[in-house]
């Protein structure tokens, strides 16, 4: 099932594309625990680490080792999950 970034919402009538936007595939992916990387190229942003606290269908919340604060990310948000990888 693919995620419409546009609405917010999984697009029931597609069958899977193996992109950023497949649903399944991203909250399956990321689970309680997990390690993730942000790298957007920016000074400050390059391989950023982040422990993910909780995962729901629509997101994850995460904690990155350089900040206090957490940070909850939608599936949705292609500014976010372009440049997100699970850590090695």
């Amino acid at each position: 099932m693919k995620y419409n970034h546009e609405f917010g919402e999984c697009d029931p009538n597609d069958q899977g594309t193996g992109t950023v936007g497949d649903c399944a595939k991203l909250s399956g992916e990321f689970k309680k625990g997990a390690k993730i990387v942000y790298n957007d190229g920016r000074p400050g942003h390059s391989s950023a680490v982040a422990s993910v606290l909780c995962v729901d269908n629509k997101g994850m919340m995460v904690h990155f080792e350089d900040r206090a604060d957490t940070t909850y990310i939608t599936f949705a948000e292609r500014r976010w999950m372009d440049y997100i990888e699970l850590a090695d």
